[in-house]
């Protein structure tokens, strides 16, 4: 088995700038990213052993000095939790926090994105509860953080990645021990707008067809294929999901309380957070 195991983990949540964040570390000399993100390995896949998990990182040299991956799902899963701290007790963990009605609706757009609904915003929030239980960050955090010491567990701000990306690549340079500097010159969009797909039934075949590749153990061969130009080009229009007209008020006011114990247990401040949604 390969020593190059990673150091850092992206764990979450979804719709907090994973894609960038995974296009950023890999244009970093000193970082190594497997080009799949997302390889869910710790809590769907951990069948295929830890070999095959090792062998997404069997390009990492010497001089990354950050081995890692971006799987936004980690977060959520209690087996992902006991899986990394048995087999990776050592890695640094990363969070990035962004305002929970904000990502609400950034999960919605990309539902609608990738063909998994058709409906309007507050259908959905009916029809899929992780729309609002994913921006429970107190909730999935409790564990991690009774799991975990508090020096390997790091928090960054959705905010500050939109609104000023160069102070976040400071954050990162600062967590991950790498020269700031070498950051790429050019950054890419801070975030991944939800395209309109051209067909929400190809879309859903597409998403089929990924699965069984990640199943068989080809999920390197999805990444390549998936974030190919031209797939995206046949996949998606050119224009974005439209935004809810409305958000109900009930349903911000679910995120308070938590708000507060997440606040409570970081010892941070997290309501400057709030912004338009994208």
């Amino acid at each position: 088995m390969s020593a190059r195991m990673p150091n850092f983990l992206f764990i979450g949540p979804d719709r907090t700038g994973s894609t960038w964040l995974h296009q950023v570390l890999g244009q970093h000399p000193q970082v190594f990213v497997p080009k799949l993100k997302d390889s869910y390995f710790f809590n769907r896949y951990h069948h295929l052993g830890l070999p095959w998990y090792a062998g997404l990182f069997r390009d990492a040299r010497p001089e990354h000095l950050a081995v890692g991956e971006v799987a936004h799902d980690y977060l959520y899963s209690d087996k992902a939790r006991t899986r990394i701290r048995q087999q990776l007790p050592q890695v640094k963990l990363l969070i990035t926090i962004r305002d929970p009605v904000d990502r609400a609706v950034s999960h919605w757009r990309f539902r609608r994105r990738s063909g998994a609904t058709d409906l309007g915003f507050e259908d959905d929030l009916q029809s899929c509860p992780e729309i609002c239980e994913h921006g429970l960050y107190a909730k999935a955090l409790r564990n991690w953080m009774r799991d975990f010491p508090p020096e390997q567990i790091h928090f960054l701000s959705f905010e500050k990645l939109r609104s000023a990306p160069r102070r976040f690549c400071g954050d990162l340079a600062t967590i991950l021990q790498i020269d700031d500097a070498l950051f790429p010159k050019v950054l890419p969009p801070a975030v991944q707008r939800a395209k309109l797909p051209r067909s929400s039934r190809v879309i859903r075949v597409t998403r089929l067809i990924g699965d069984r590749l990640r199943d068989h153990g080809f999920a390197r061969t999805w990444g390549h294929m998936k974030s190919s130009a031209i797939a995206q080009k046949i996949l998606f229009q050119s224009r974005n999901v439209p935004r809810p007209v409305t958000c109900p008020g009930a349903f911000e006011r679910i995120f308070d309380e938590d708000r507060k114990q997440l606040e409570h247990m970081t010892g941070q401040s997290w309501s400057s957070l709030a912004g338009p949604g994208v």
